[in-house]
């Protein structure tokens, strides 16, 4: 992770010294959460949990309509459960509720190689995440009446840990779609999609991903 920010700290000194356009912004973004889980016995797509984001921006520019857009965020990822579960005993079966929730911490750092035409921007780009601390729960029953487990999200990469936390790995890089509409005035609405690509799951035969799509506002503090 550090040496990701070291180049990119590295790149924008050597486009400010050959003289590029730069500048830097503020914003904050509501977003919907999900993501996907798999193993060999379950197969599992998170529903949307509303949560944040929030970070910096830089954008420098590249030639007359290109630029690079570099942020840096803190968002919250996860999604949450709402499952059906059929179960047999003794021959008979039983229907079950089963709720859950995530809540992932993460630094994240994507990169975007934007389009602008007249006030409207358009790009993509790669994104590494880094995961700090996180939350994760689950109950059973249509009142939530029975706790099945809860702990802390450890990012430790640890696939044999025996106690009731959620082990992930810690870098996750994804893909990252954007677009904005930028005022004149400086203020600017931005939407985007990032998919997660890498598995930030531990365990052997198993998956985690994680999906998020983004909406919020931000604002440039120099104008072009």
């Amino acid at each position: 992770m550090k040496k990701v920010f070291l180049l990119l700290a590295i790149s924008a000194g050597c486009m400010l010294s050959a003289g590029a356009q730069v500048r830097f912004g503020i914003h904050a973004n509501g977003i919907g959460a999900t993501g996907t889980m798999k193993d060999p016995e379950v197969d599992l797509k998170q529903k949307v949990r509303f949560s944040f984001k929030a970070g910096v921006s830089a954008e420098i520019a590249l030639g007359e309509n290109i630029s690079l857009l570099p942020q840096l965020n803190y968002v919250n990822k996860g999604g949450k459960l709402k499952e059906k579960q059929v179960f047999e005993l003794e021959g008979i079966e039983y229907e079950v509720s089963v709720n859950g929730h995530f809540k992932l911490n993460y630094l994240e750092l994507p990169v975007n190689v934007v389009y602008t035409t007249g006030n409207f921007s358009i790009g993509a780009g790669p994104s590494l995440s880094y995961g700090l601390s996180g939350k994760s729960k689950f109950t059973i029953g249509e009142d939530d009446d029975v706790e099945m487990g809860s702990g802390k999200v450890v990012f430790d990469g640890d696939d044999e840990a025996a106690d009731d936390d959620m082990h992930l790995k810690a870098l996750e890089l994804g893909a990252n779609f954007y677009a904005a509409w930028k005022f004149n005035n400086g203020i600017f609405i931005q939407a985007n999609y990032n998919l997660g690509l890498s598995n930030i799951s531990p365990i052997e035969d198993s998956k985690y991903k994680n999906n998020y799509f983004g909406l919020g506002v931000g604002y440039y503090f120099n104008r072009k």
